[in-house]
């Protein structure tokens, strides 16, 4: 199920439990463009500040090129970051669900054959790059992405060189992907939300229907405890330092079968819970997983492997290091911008 609330301007996937968790509207700008005026210039960081209407962004001399203080400069946010200011690049592209628009020469994903490359090249599409989900779209589908994207795509390059600067040029349709991506039926408590999707797809229009009023804001509230419980009685504590992620495993329960056994269908359970608050906490950086002591080498391989598979279904962007000479884990993950904050509800 799709869940819309457009006064917390979020999106909830939910199965069986919290599964994904999306901004929109105001309170997401990553992917925006803007026309934005340079303020100021660091000569430490080899960075220019721009003002964007709303905040300053972090654009670095290397990206741009020189500019002057006071000129105006189009930008697109590349990462939302824990420190103060979102970073931006000037390369900008407009990302659809089967292409994005990337200008110059055309380009495939490294997941698709060669047999469906040569397919998509049929197209005479400009300056694109091929998604692997490319290959299930019809020519119908195809061919209207890319009139909607190469459209923005001209339209920002027109805008930005005319006044006012600073100013919003593109905002990315967050709500129209996410509703794109995933077969499910949808509740919304947004009028307009709802006549722009219902001749399509299965959704429900309630007013009353508010986050933080429904069964999901119980898994939202535990994406901020350090103690998440585990079905098996079992549980993992999520410790925060300066410079890593700590989680505990540990086990209260099931003493009536074997240590060995325990340990590792606890550990198993474990490692799939962790992969699942990496993803909605968005955690980044050093993990570091102290597990139920496991001395047999076989259960650790069948640990590593396991989380393996996770990473690769669920799409993490994880970097599994593999085991230490002391039994923990060591993961790591790019940086995904910023950690998922209480306040967001």
């Amino acid at each position: 199920m799709i869940y819309i609330d457009s006064k917390s301007e979020q999106i909830f996937i939910y199965r069986d439990r919290l599964e994904e968790i999306f901004e929109f509207g105001e309170k997401n700008i990553l992917d925006n463009i803007y026309l934005g005026r340079v303020v100021e210039y660091n000569s430490s960081l080899e960075a220019y500040f721009v003002d964007i209407g709303r905040t300053k962004v972090y654009l670095k001399k290397s990206d741009s090129g020189p500019l002057n203080i006071g000129s105006k400069t189009l930008l697109q946010i590349s990462k939302m970051t824990e420190d103060k200011f979102p970073k931006a690049v000037v390369d900008f592209t407009i990302p659809g669900r089967y292409m994005v628009k990337i200008g110059g020469e055309n380009k495939f994903s490294k997941k698709l054959s060669k047999e469906e490359v040569e397919d998509l090249k049929k197209y005479s599409f400009e300056g694109v790059l091929f998604r692997t989900e490319a290959k299930s779209a019809t020519e119908e589908e195809l061919l209207n992405e890319y009139e909607k994207i190469n459209s923005i795509y001209n339209m920002v390059g027109y805008e930005k060189d005319f006044e006012p600067a600073p100013r919003l040029l593109y905002r990315r349709d967050v709500v129209d992907e996410v509703v794109g991506r995933y077969d499910e039926d949808i509740i919304t408590n947004d009028r307009e939300i709802y006549k722009k999707y219902k001749n399509n797809y299965k959704i429900e229009y309630d007013k009353n229907f508010e986050i933080k009023y429904s069964k999901i804001y119980l898994d939202y509230l535990k994406l901020f405890e350090e103690k998440v419980e585990l079905k098996s009685g079992g549980n993992i504590v999520i410790e925060d330092t300066t410079a890593l992620t700590v989680i505990d495993v540990n086990s209260d329960k099931n003493w009536d079968t074997s240590m060995k056994n325990l340990a590792l269908s606890t550990n198993r359970e474990a490692i799939e819970e962790i992969m699942w608050q990496v993803k909605l906490r968005n955690i980044s950086g050093i993990i570091i997983v102290d597990f139920i002591n496991m001395k047999d080498q076989k259960d650790r391989e069948k640990i590593l492997n396991f989380a393996k598979k996770l990473n690769s279904t669920m799409n993490l962007k994880l970097s599994i290091h593999g085991f230490t000479k002391l039994g923990l884990l060591e993961i790591s993950r790019q940086n995904m911008g910023e950690r998922r904050k209480f306040d967001e509800v």
